[in-house]
Order: C-alpha cells, then sequence, then structure tokens
C-alpha cells in the first residue's frame, strides 16, 4: 500500500477511535447531545494526528470571507433546507408519518450553536483533508464519491437503524458530497462554503426528521431525491465545460 492510501487509512481509523472516546466523554460529562455532538469533532482531530504523523501531508483550510465565494456560500446554506424540504412534502404526499419538530424557537438558538461548531469540526476533517487529497490519486467525481462514502459510514449509529436505511443514508452522503465539491469550485477550497452546507443539513434534519430520524422509507426517499440533484448538478457542469471550452 502506497503511502498516500496509509494517510487515508489512519486518518479514518483515528477518526474512529476519536469518535468513540469523545462518545464516552461527552456521556461521562453528562452534555447533552441537542446541545452539542463532541464525535462531530472526531475528524479535525484526525486530521491533526495524521499531519504529525506524516510530515509532508497537507490540509487546505481556507477560512476566508471573499466576495468571489459569497453566491456559493448562499447556496450552500439554503440548497440543503430546499432540497429536505421537497423531500420532507413527498413523504407526506405518500402517507407516510411526518411532522416539523415542535418548540424550534425554544430549541434551536442553542442548538444552532452546537451545530454550527460540529460541521466546523467535520468538514475539517472531510473537506479540508481527505477530499483534496485524494484529488491527487483519483478524479474530482470519483474523489466526492469515496468521501461521501466515508463520510456516510462514520456514522456508526445509524447501522443499527438496517440496510435499508443505511442505504438510503449513504445515497445522501455521497450525493451531498458531489454537490458540495461542485460548490467548491473557483472558491479555493473555500471552507466556509463546506461549513454553511454542512450546518444548513444538520438544521434540516432537526426541522423536518428530528421526530422520524430511524424512518427507513423516509432517508430512502430522501437519498434517491439527493441523487437525482447530483445527477442533475454533474450534468449541468459537464454541459457548461463542454460549451466553454475551446473548439
Amino acid at each position: 500500500m502506497n503511502k498516500i492510501k496509509w494517510e487515508f487509512t489512519v486518518f479514518y481509523i483515528l477518526t474512529f477511535v476519536a469518535t468513540i472516546l469523545l462518545a464516552v466523554g461527552q456521556q461521562q460529562m453528562v452534555i447533552s447531545f441537542d446541545i452539542v455532538t463532541l464525535p462531530q469533532l472526531a475528524p479535525s482531530i484526525a486530521v491533526i494526528i495524521t499531519v504529525l504523523i506524516y510530515a509532508s501531508s497537507k490540509t487546505f483550510l481556507n477560512f476566508r470571507l471573499e466576495k468571489s465565494s459569497l453566491l456559493q456560500t448562499l447556496t450552500a446554506l439554503v440548497l440543503p433546507i430546499l432540497v429536505f424540504s421537497i423531500g420532507f412534502y413527498i413523504c407526506k404526499i405518500l402517507g407516510l408519518k411526518t411532522s416539523v419538530t415542535q418548540n424550534l424557537l425554544q430549541s434551536l438558538p442553542i442548538s444552532s450553536v452546537g451545530m454550527l461548531i460540529g460541521a466546523v469540526g467535520e468538514e475539517i476533517g472531510w473537506r479540508g483533508f481527505l477530499q483534496p487529497n485524494l484529488e491527487k490519486k483519483y478524479s474530482v467525481q470519483l474523489s466526492s464519491i469515496i468521501t461521501g462514502l466515508m463520510w456516510g459510514l462514520w456514522h456508526i449509529g445509524h447501522y443499527k437503524n438496517g440496510i435499508l436505511f443505511l442505504l438510503g443514508f449513504l445515497l445522501f452522503t455521497t450525493s451531498a458530497s458531489v454537490i458540495l465539491r461542485r460548490l467548491l469550485d473557483r472558491t479555493n477550497n473555500n471552507l466556509l462554503v463546506s461549513i454553511m452546507f454542512h450546518f444548513s443539513v444538520n438544521i434540516s434534519f432537526v426541522v423536518f426528521y428530528k421526530n422520524s430520524l430511524t424512518d427507513s422509507k423516509m432517508i430512502l426517499i430522501n437519498g434517491i431525491l439527493w441523487a437525482m440533484f447530483a445527477v442533475v448538478t454533474s450534468f449541468v457542469k459537464s454541459t457548461t465545460q463542454k460549451i466553454n471550452s475551446p473548439q
């Protein structure tokens, strides 16, 4: 196994180890997961240790608030809410038990801070280290798919919900990863874009699916919807590139 594959393997193993330790630590400290989810910091911790082990490893951490990436940042904030709301109403039309989370005005302001911290903690790992380093070896599209799969499989708490749930969730994370990478184009890997995207995803899950987060059918429907958006995004991107490429 060459060096770069070892880096990915070490990073991923460390992410799981840090996740378990942080989860246990949070339980011992009796910190509510509704306020903050400490295991979301695991990818960042894994990056730090991996970089210390492999001195030649690089991170791509750009947090600059730039006008050039303002549109992508706003899109990243709005798009997940839009897609999840469409999925929510599709589930409602199909007769599934759906309900928007109650008392959001009381709980969301506090939990939003924790979700933002979690988004930063994850994105430093997924899009600040893993994705750009994968692109040194693989294509952008394949790197996005691999990152999405690793991101999804890391959520070991969802394994207990069954194979149908896991399939839908992996469809979501993989598709979201493809879409997010497109948003990062020409932003110099500005992580503010991916953080806002991830934060919006977290918010959307709380608003639309907190009461039915283990419903396999809902997650599968949303996974398929996200996959459709990813296909459209990739098609539009490739078509635009062909139009703009010199003849």
